[in-house]
């Protein structure tokens, strides 16, 4: 479009004057912005709490200050890749704050909250009845969009559903769990619900101490002999997890029938155990489960 002339001192002022109140709002809107995230991280970290009385409070401000609606509520936890007991580096808690708002953006206003943790992020989902596939849907978005975000492993726990905010701390609970035994034992996936968990559930419940003293003799021995390869371990655990169906083990390990025979006999001379035994067959499957669970495995 073509100039009508040259710009008055007058119009610039307006135009100057008119991007300042521009970036005044922007600045305003910002800070509010600020002031109401601020406030939800104070409220949803009481929500979580172990205070119950805390948790009630929480609940009832999150909902007359209409930061939340009410309703059942399911809560995921988000977590990284990093050393034991350190906490998230910057960029990587970026990851989580990006990966929790986007998921926030896939569902209707106020019917999420997030909160970031040192070493975790926290999704409380507030939904009537959301499906199975929607929940997995939404669980995925946010594991694909933080290891994309921080170029490192991600996992999600799910809790199970509450009936409203007050037991967001029980979800979360589960959540975490699940989220924990996820990163530890690779073989559940990226996405893990509590409900789910299967014995993993019940011995991520004991101290990881206590569980290692109680290893069982004949795992150890099988996971020394293997010097890391886990040739007869792996062999040995594949089998126990098929029932001791032969035929779908082989195929599993992509061996001969002869050469499954083969190692579950050497597993059996280097663990000193018998595989006809039912308490045998138990207790080193379960051992193999703690294994992965203080990973050994």
């Amino acid at each position: 479009m073509l100039s009508d002339g040259p710009v008055t001192d007058e119009q610039a002022a307006a135009v100057r004057q008119g991007a300042e109140s521009a970036a005044h709002t922007l600045h305003r809107d910002f800070l509010l912005g600020e002031i109401s995230r601020g406030r939800e991280r104070e409220l949803v970290r009481d929500l979580v709490s172990a205070d119950a009385e805390l948790r009630d409070e929480a609940a009832r401000w999150l909902i007359e200050e209409e930061l939340v609606a009410a309703g059942p509520i399911r809560v995921l936890v988000a977590a990284l890749a990093h050393a034991p007991g350190e906490p998230l580096g910057e960029q990587d808690r970026l990851a989580l704050t990006v990966g929790l708002e986007h998921a926030r953006h896939r569902l209707p206003p106020r019917r999420a909250l997030h909160l970031e943790r040192p070493d975790h992020g926290i999704l409380v989902v507030v939904q009537e009845v959301p499906s199975r596939a929607e929940i997995d849907d939404l669980a995925a978005a946010i594991q694909v969009r933080i290891a994309k975000e921080s170029g490192k492993e991600c996992w999600i726990g799910v809790g199970e559903r509450g009936p409203g905010l007050p037991a967001a701390h029980e979800s979360y609970g589960e959540a975490r769990r699940a989220a924990d035994v996820a990163r530890i034992v690779k073989v559940l996936g990226p996405v893990a619900w509590s409900s789910e968990l299967g014995v993993y559930g019940l011995l991520a419940e004991l101290p990881a101490e206590r569980l290692g003293h109680n290893l069982h003799p004949g795992v150890r021995r099988l996971l020394d002999h293997d010097g890391g390869k886990g040739a007869l371990a792996g062999t040995l655990e594949a089998f126990l997890d098929n029932g001791g169906d032969v035929r779908r083990t082989a195929a599993e390990l992509c061996i001969h029938r002869a050469s499954l025979y083969y190692r579950l006999r050497k597993a059996e001379e280097v663990a000193r155990v018998d595989l006809a035994s039912g308490d045998d067959r138990l207790a080193l499957h379960l051992g193999f489960k703690v294994a992965r669970l203080i990973g050994l495995r």
